[in-house]
């Protein structure tokens, strides 16, 4: 019997080895980044965000010309960045170090946080590797888009509350829980929808300590502080710029009809991205449509008709073809309420989780500049890693549903996670009508998180089954040693 020898006791800089690679494979991913050519102009939701941090920084103030449905939170983080320069080209890599630095910091919490559950020296170089590899935490890290640091504030504001549930009575306890709660505040002035997640998300922290009207008490009034400071700010910067008295800015689209007719079929999300884009800027190439856009004849003649038209003219949708395509869209949904309301949803729900060809922005475009083979081969790795991280991470939902007493101290910040993931799930279900695969950034590292969790359980399982086939002068465990 060897008493549980393993390679960590040969290696006593175990845990120091697990982070160097794991910074290695994030070092390279810094270079990718750089590396990667900055187009001329911010484009898009970015020219909103930059218009922001220029005003921040050059004025020191927001004028009513920055006025926008979107918070102002990420604007206050990437203003600073501008004393290194404030050219298109110069807020480009500015807002690329800006998210870089916010997933690194993500991918170190989700690694350490994982160390309290896996023990196997093994599972930890495993869990460094897939965390280090996976390139869906830095999915949009290129682009000038709030998501990261969202995502980063989100996974601290839950650590903290996990921590607070962990915690006795007293004044750690009480920090904790305002620490989660700030953190978790800042996000709705990263991303305005976040209100409903963090408040979500900081009720079930509550609910885990177990019912008592006086602490309930306490808590209310420990996280409402930091969560009524969030909304004044929001809410005055809103009288400030016109908006009036009110929290969320005013979102009026000007074409609703294009995008209640992409929501009625199921498509890749860069398919319908060139049609929203593309038609009503008349910007780009017009896609070729996927059978299952048309019902009928009538539908395709309609349709084709107003592409013909941009096509010919150079000149975007106008608002009478916008209203024929929002009479395409209430014809089908008329006709087929289900595919409308389950089936494209649920299509959409596997393209969040599941989906590489759009999500990992950076490499899958590298990668492309490769030879076709070696291009091919990578992208299979990479679904299938997709696959295996979902599968851990319905492997470790069900280990937190039927051992509710195992792991006490990793347990609330593994709950919270699988709240988030599945709350952000159904509001993209029930609410977000056009497939846009960033929307799922800010829950991502939640899921990889459980699904370490998954790992260790799937490697207990197999460290079970294969033991009895071992030989006793053999190691039969990778555990580190306290």
């Amino acid at each position: 019997m060897t008493n549980g020898l393993s390679w960590a006791k040969k290696l006593p800089y175990a845990p120091t080895i697990l982070l160097a690679s794991l910074m290695v494979i994030k070092a390279l991913l810094i270079v990718l980044v750089v590396s990667y050519p900055a187009t001329g102009l911010p484009n898009g939701d970015a020219l909103d965000y930059v218009a922001k941090s220029r005003s921040l920084w050059h004025e020191g103030r927001l004028d009513a010309d920055t006025r926008s449905f979107r918070p102002l939170g990420y604007s206050f983080f990437l203003a600073p960045l501008l004393i290194f320069g404030d050219d298109d080209r110069a807020i480009n890599v500015e807002g690329r170090a800006l998210n870089t630095v916010a997933d690194i910091f993500v991918c170190l919490f989700i690694f350490l946080a994982s160390c309290t559950w896996i023990h196997r020296w093994l599972c930890r170089m495993a869990a460094a590797l897939i965390i280090g590899v996976q390139p869906w935490t830095a999915a949009y890290v290129h682009a000038i888009v709030p998501d990261h640091v969202a995502s980063c504030l989100l996974m601290f504001g839950m650590g903290a509350l996990a921590l607070s549930v962990v915690s006795q009575e007293g004044t750690k306890r009480r920090l904790c829980l305002l620490l989660g709660s700030a953190l978790l505040s800042i996000t709705f002035l990263v991303r305005p929808e976040m209100i409903i997640f963090s408040a979500f998300l900081i009720c079930c922290a509550i609910a885990m300590k177990g019912f008592s009207r006086k602490r309930l008490i306490s808590d209310i009034l420990w996280v409402s502080l930091p969560f009524l400071l969030a909304i004044s700010c929001e809410v005055c910067y809103r009288v400030h710029v016109g908006d009036g008295f009110r929290i969320f800015g005013k979102v009026t689209p000007r074409y609703s009809g294009v995008r209640a007719w992409i929501a009625t079929w199921a498509g890749e999300e860069q398919i319908k991205h060139a049609i929203v884009f593309g038609w009503y800027r008349s910007r780009g190439v017009l896609p070729h449509l996927p059978a299952n856009a048309f019902d009928n004849e009538s539908e395709r003649v309609r349709v084709y008709k107003i592409m013909e038209r941009i096509r010919r003219t150079g000149q975007g949708l106008t608002l009478e073809e916008d209203k024929v395509l929002q009479e395409i869209a209430d014809e089908r949904i008329a006709r087929s309420p289900w595919r409308y309301y389950v089936g494209v949803r649920l299509y959409d729900m596997t393209q969040y989780l599941l989906a590489i060809r759009t999500a990992p922005g950076i490499i899958i475009n590298s990668l492309n500049k490769l030879p076709l083979t070696i291009s091919r081969a990578a992208k299979g790795v990479f679904f299938v890693l997709k696959i295996l991280i979902v599968a851990m991470f319905l492997v470790g939902c069900a280990r937190l549903l039927v051992n509710n007493k195992a792991q006490t101290s990793a347990r609330p910040l593994l709950l919270l996670a699988v709240a988030m993931v599945c709350s952000r799930l159904l509001f993209l279900f029930c609410h977000i009508r056009v497939l846009e695969i960033r929307y799922f950034v800010v829950a991502w590292p939640s899921l990889l998180m459980v699904s370490l969790y998954g790992l260790d359980y799937t490697c207990t399982l197999v460290d079970r089954f294969v033991s009895p086939y071992i030989s006793e002068s053999e190691p039969r465990s990778l555990t580190i040693p306290e």
